[in-house]
């Protein structure tokens, strides 16, 4: 029977004698662990045990790159007084590049050079245009305004005479038959009250009529050319919407322009038009409310008085008589 056989010592140490239990501390024993074989190479970090600060084993904690003590608790700090920020050695700070805000600095000043006059010459233009748009729309409402009171629209109209009619100008006839009233210049017979001027050839005149009472089918108006007694010629519309256009020689009537309608003349009582004839050599010009109705053409006067003419049996106010000598 042979004896027991013993493993090679590989740490050189030799065989056991046999019977002999293995001494411990020897690496080779059984039931104790083989120590772990750590490199001999200079400045390399032992592990840490738990209870240990983490110090190098070897080299000189001088120099650069050694560990500093302190890395086995926690997380290291930021930074140690005296020492560069982890990262590496502080960088210079840099230079900010500013060549973007320059080139929008000049985009902008480009920008305020080339569009803003020309923004503002618009709108100076767009304003000149709208002064311009304005004054004309002001121009057509005057014109307008004035064509609905029976005034011309020229400035170098000459009015020739003007009254409200409203009893501050007691120039006209003043008694039954023609009066004034609050509410204007009445006539209520089959009547001609003149107005001061005489022998007014070329002219334009206008006058505001308002049927009061009675029935509606008498003609009232405009008396221009009033050579003398019988003779002269009548604008009249009555309040059905129609007018006519007379020339009265020695009393006796004829109609230049017959009964006619137009939509423009207001119907019925208490219901206002504006009456206006512009008379120049021997052409006549009709307009109501603004709207022209008619024209006509007849030399038998040349000049005469102005006047009003009513109906038996109505009552007509008259307002705002004006005459104008027209330009052309």
């Amino acid at each position: 029977m042979s004896g027991p056989q013993y493993p090679y010592d590989p740490l050189g140490q030799g065989n056991q004698e046999p019977n002999y239990p293995t001494q411990p501390g020897y690496p080779q024993q059984p039931g104790y662990p083989q120590q772990p074989s750590y490199p001999q190479q200079p400045n390399y970090p032992q592990p840490a045990y738990p209870s240990q600060p983490l110090y190098p084993q070897y080299g000189d904690p001088q120099q650069p790159g050694y560990p500093q003590p302190g890395f086995g608790y926690g997380a290291p700090p930021s930074q140690y007084p005296g020492q560069p920020a982890y990262g590496g050695p502080p960088q210079p700070p840099r230079r900010p590049n500013r060549l973007p805000l320059i080139i929008g600095i000049v985009a902008a000043v480009v920008l305020l050079c080339v569009v803003l006059p020309g923004a503002l010459f618009a709108i100076g233009v767009f304003r000149g245009l709208s002064s311009v748009g304005r004054g004309v729309r002001n121009m057509e409402a005057t014109e307008t305004a004035q064509a609905a009171q029976g005034t011309p629209t020229s400035a170098t109209d000459l009015t020739i005479y003007e009254n409200p009619m409203d009893g501050t100008h007691l120039d006209w006839q003043n008694d039954a038959n023609c009066s004034f009233k609050s509410d204007g210049y009445h006539i209520t017979a089959a009547f001609i009250c003149y107005a001061p001027p005489e022998d007014v050839a070329n002219v334009t005149v206008s006058v505001t009529a308002k049927q009061l009472t009675g029935v509606t089918n008498k003609f009232y108006g405009l008396v221009v050319r009033r050579a003398s007694k019988g003779n002269y010629y009548v604008f009249g519309v009555d309040g059905n919407g129609k007018w006519a256009f007379y020339v009265v020689k020695n009393n006796k009537v004829t109609a230049v322009v017959d009964v006619t309608a137009n939509a423009a003349i207001l119907t019925g009582l208490g219901v206002a038009n504006t009456l206006q004839v512009t008379a120049v050599g021997s052409h006549f010009v009709f307009v109501v409310n603004g709207t022209q109705v008619g024209q006509a053409d007849d030399s038998s006067f040349s000049a005469g008085w102005l006047g009003l003419e009513g109906d038996d049996g109505i009552d007509v106010a008259y307002t705002n008589f004006k005459a104008v000598q027209p330009s052309a």
